[in-house]
């Protein structure tokens, strides 16, 4: 596994965080601590700093690795992929001078937790149902590491991470991300091994702050993004020429601040190169670098993502996920599956059949995101709250982006998609539909908080709208005939289009699967 590249700052930052005992001059990664969960099946490397020269030795599950620290003190062991241990272990640092040991060490997978708030919203915001499951909350097995938000213009390789891993209980679980526990609880009753999640998302956060440097570069459309971010990097043309401005602007400032006066007071504060942080409102690549980077050679499973809000309006949110996915894979050199929320239903009732309004655009283009191999989508359109951009209910959306998981990365085979469109053929002055993921046969439903869905024996559903190759819409008739839906409307004499759920809040949906998955909002007219 390859090494972390140290800055020459590195000592000092640690000394400023109080993270080394100087006295000891021994220091393991601070992500390495007590209740941690380490990745089965994949090699370890422990890191950490000494005195140059110094041999350390790596003990842990029967193995024992040992590393030399290199000029700058760096150290770095690789453990060999371990085995699934329930049973917490010790692991042991042992230097010339100093031994750390870690207690309570276990073996299993580890989930990266990332989005804006609706990942990050907790029991401490109010989660639905949100006391008896904390009460409940007793999970050993479970693990969590909630990471601070921070912002840097370089990609940050330091060893200092400032929180440490906790077991999951009543008290603990209180900060922890509700969609990340609910995932991990239903993966654990599956499962049975321990789950390690790590929480690094950050409220009201668009997609461009984690982006990994060299993610746009890929992307063709994203090169308005890719021209922000080399304004910012001298070793470009754009950011030489932008260097070259401001340092003229600051000798301006210099001269006039040479010729003040108390009558002529001084003219401010001086110009300043632009960083990441102030080149645009995006702040490309500024939260991978503080939070993401330090991850990036420690092992995990896979990651959930629950985004969209901040980028809403946004035209190219496919090529932004392509951008994050593809970075976040390549800086794991891994093929990480990535699993995503599709965004809930928020706003008043369709004003028009057409849609389109409030969200209906970007969850279009996150089902278009599904093209991005190894990923998966879950739907939420149906547990929305029409006036609450963080619906309470995270229970169902943790559990939906679990079976994503157990049936895609575990191989346990099970329904984790709804009905999802695959095809129309038109019949007259009528559109019939037919669906991917029907498992359980079309389904007329209702779904009343965490409730599993009550099915009826109708047949009729809500949210369709169909129109023609003039630009005429209207709300349709649509019912399940055997595996299909059709669709039509006195209003539409030649029907061409049909479109589902699109639009901010589709009222009182019921359109599922026999599995009590929710049907996939879809436009048979638009990409």
């Amino acid at each position: 596994m390859r090494h972390v590249k140290i800055h020459f700052c590195l000592v000092t930052i640690l000394l400023l965080f109080g993270a080394i005992d100087v006295s000891a001059e021994l220091f393991a990664g601070s992500i390495f601590n007590d209740h941690m969960v380490l990745q089965h099946g994949k090699a370890i490397e422990v890191w950490g700093i000494a005195d140059p020269g110094e041999t350390v030795r790596v003990q842990f599950a029967g193995q024992e690795q040992t590393a030399v620290t290199d000029g700058n003190g760096y150290w770095a062991a690789t453990l060999a992929p371990l085995e699934i241990n329930r049973t917490g272990e010790d692991l042991t640092i042992v230097g010339t001078k100093k031994t750390i040991v870690r207690h309570d060490v276990v073996v299993g997978d580890v989930w990266l937790c990332s989005g804006q708030s609706n990942m990050e919203m907790s029991f401490a915001w109010g989660l639905m149902d949100g006391n008896r499951f904390q009460q409940e909350a007793n999970h050993p097995l479970i693990r969590h590491l909630k990471l601070t938000k921070r912002k840097l213009n370089t990609p940050d390789r330091s060893l200092y991470i400032d929180r440490e891993w906790q077991a999951c209980t009543p008290a603990s679980v209180q900060e922890l991300s509700g969609v990340g526990y609910f995932f991990a609880l239903e993966l654990s009753k599956h499962l049975d091994i321990p789950i390690g999640l790590i929480d690094a998302s950050w409220s009201g956060c668009r997609i461009e702050p984690f982006f990994a440097p060299g993610a746009v570069d890929a992307e063709p459309g994203l090169e308005y993004i890719k021209q922000e971010i080399a304004q910012c990097d001298t070793r470009t043309p754009e950011g030489k020429r932008r260097a070259a401005d401001v340092m003229e602007q600051i000798k301006k400032w210099y001269d006039l601040a040479q010729q003040s006066t108390p009558a002529d007071p001084h003219p401010g504060v001086p110009p300043h190169f632009p960083t990441l942080l102030d080149v645009s409102f995006r702040q490309p690549l500024t939260q991978y670098n503080a939070m993401i980077a330090p991850m990036t050679n420690f092992p995990i499973k896979g990651v959930i993502w629950y985004q969209g809000c901040s980028n809403n309006g946004d035209s190219d949110y496919v090529e932004k996920m392509r951008a994050l996915i593809n970075g976040w894979r390549r800086a794991w050199n891994d093929d990480l599956p990535f699993y995503y929320v599709q965004l809930a239903s928020l706003g008043g009732p369709p004003p028009d059949p057409a849609g389109g309004e409030g969200f209906a655009d970007m969850r279009r283009q996150q089902r278009q995101a599904l093209s991005i191999p190894n990923t998966a989508m879950v739907v939420t359109i149906d547990i929305g709250q029409w006036n609450d951009i963080h619906p309470k209910n995270k229970y169902d959306v943790g559990k939906r982006l679990a079976l994503a998981a157990l049936n895609r990365t575990y191989g346990i085979p099970m329904a984790d998609s709804g009905p999802n469109y695959r095809s129309m053929r038109i019949e007259g002055n009528r559109i019939r539909i037919f669906f991917d993921h029907t498992d359980g046969g079309l389904k007329v439903g209702t779904k009343d908080g965490i409730n599993p869905v009550v099915f009826s024996s109708e047949t009729k559903l809500n949210n369709f709208a169909i129109g023609d190759d003039q630009g005429n819409w209207a709300w349709a008739e649509a019912w399940i005939e055997g595996d299909s839906v059709v669709v039509s409307s006195s209003a539409i004499a030649a029907p061409t289009k049909v479109r589902f759920a699109h639009c901010a809040c589709p009222p009182n949906f019921n359109f599922y699967n026999g599995a009590g998955l929710p049907a996939v909002p879809f436009c048979t007219d638009l990409p």
